[in-house]
């Protein structure tokens, strides 16, 4: 059985207002539901919420930035001190993103399509000659 994680968050809101210890709750689970439904340090999170009297089974919704388009000229040494974070981190970040550092400005590693029919007119007028 498949269960959405706010149906597991329920379940553990119900098992921590009976008042059981969150290793007893992740037991219970295990036991009646799946092994790999819950970890316990899952558990123990969610019972330390409910216990600091924060109620809320909900996910926090997370803010997300959108890019502007001066970080599009920013160097890895001025995000890194604009953001307070390594140097190495944001080559690896833009790296995971898959974002390079080309002629002053971040650009997308990816050729895009106009990117692809350039480079293949321009090989096959290379070829030509």
């Amino acid at each position: 059985m498949e269960l959405s994680c706010y149906q597991i968050r329920t379940i553990i809101y119900f098992q921590f207002c009976c008042t059981k210890p969150a290793t007893e709750c992740h037991q219970i689970m295990c036991t009646s539901i799946d092994t790999n439904v819950v970890s316990y340090d899952t558990m123990k999170v969610w019972c330390r919420k409910f216990k600091n009297k924060d109620n809320d089974i909900q996910e926090a919704q997370h803010f997300i930035r959108p890019i502007e388009k001066d970080c599009l000229h920013a160097t890895i040494r001025e995000l890194a001190k604009e953001l307070d974070i390594s140097a190495t981190s944001i080559t690896h970040t833009m790296h995971h993103i898959n974002l390079m550092y080309k002629f002053n400005r971040w650009v997308s590693h990816e050729l895009t399509q106009a990117g692809k029919d350039r480079r293949v007119r321009t090989c096959t007028n290379l070829l030509e000659y």
